[in-house]
């Protein structure tokens, strides 16, 4: 009889034991999920700034293109990931992106002054905008030209 209830005990023991190594395990691995996905938004957000502002020319037509004096570099924004691609590499970050707002200078199709979207993570939603000045564009669009 007493070894029945070391065993029963000691059962109980394991199982609350197991139960609570579980419990850490999933959320560790919920941790390191929301750690990865706030590393890629991160390493996205500091890619395209460097790219943005180190561009002479930033276009949209169905994707952005940022060039450069002897480069040309691209992102495709689709619904469930970003890929970047400069000259033969591409790099695809698994993040969806929302509210895609594009604004160009005035006058000039195509010519991209603001570029802003959101990125929803599992606990944040990301605000990524950047705007890019061009000198040579102030004038015209301080007289009103192509209005």
């Amino acid at each position: 009889m007493e070894q029945l209830i070391a065993i029963a005990l000691t059962s109980l023991l394991l199982l609350i034991g197991f139960t609570a190594v579980m419990n850490f395990n999933r959320l560790f691995r919920g941790i390191r999920l929301n750690a990865s996905e706030d590393r890629s938004v991160l390493l996205l957000e500091t890619q395209l700034t460097n790219d943005w502002h180190t561009s002479n020319e930033i276009r949209w037509d169905d994707q952005l293109t940022l060039k450069k004096a002897f480069s040309t570099i691209t992102y495709q924004f689709e619904p469930k990931y970003i890929v970047r691609s400069y000259d033969a590499h591409v790099d695809t970050f698994r993040l969806s992106n929302r509210e895609l707002n594009i604004k160009e200078v005035t006058g000039i199709r195509g010519l991209v002054r603001t570029l802003s979207f959101q990125i929803p993570t599992t606990n944040e939603h990301y605000t990524i905008q950047l705007t890019k000045d061009y000198p040579q564009f102030k004038q015209w669009e301080a007289r009103g030209y192509g209005d």
